[in-house]
């Protein structure tokens, strides 16, 4: 396992709750100690005739392995979609909200003037470049998430007031 490996071990581990840290490593070797002396009983022919019991303890084992790996792993999967599925949605509102801010600029100036719509869309320009730069960095900082909500509620703001003139 390389260093880098090793730390994204250690942060997953580190992120995790104290009181799951805790039951899962005490399941684990509850586990552990089922595995071995499961083990130890099928050597010494200790399950000869207990099938009921071998197949509880077996269940216990399988039981004492699964449940760190559906609280630890599972939940990770299932924060990562979620996490994925924000983006995802991020995304769609800042198109929609692209669209919006495009009929905005068009509706609030007459086509006839050039010069004005041309000084007008330099402007918008600007602003797009803005919050494509918010866009992006709260794809890539997820925990900014609110801060590009802002931003684009603002602009939907002003787009609409524009837009209503």
């Amino acid at each position: 396992m390389s260093a880098r490996e090793r730390r994204a071990v250690w942060a997953f581990w580190s992120d995790t709750p104290p009181w799951l840290r805790r039951s899962s490593a005490a399941s684990v070797a509850a586990g552990t100690v089922l595995l071995v002396l499961g083990l130890w009983g099928d050597a010494a022919g200790f399950w000869e005739g207990l099938d009921y019991l071998t197949s509880m303890v077996s269940g216990l084992t399988g039981l004492a392995f699964g449940i760190p790996a559906a609280l630890l792993v599972y939940s990770r999967l299932t924060e990562a979609r979620a996490e994925a599925d924000l983006r995802r949605q991020m995304l769609r509102r800042a198109r929609v909200a692209g669209a919006d801010f495009h009929r905005a600029v068009f509706a609030a100036f007459d086509t006839a003037d050039r010069d004005t719509v041309l000084e007008a869309l330099h402007s918008t320009r600007a602003r797009n470049a803005a919050l494509a730069r918010a866009l992006h960095a709260a794809l890539h900082a997820p925990a900014d998430t609110d801060e590009l909500h802002r931003l684009l509620e603002e602009r939907n703001d002003a787009w609409r007031w524009v837009g209503r003139r």
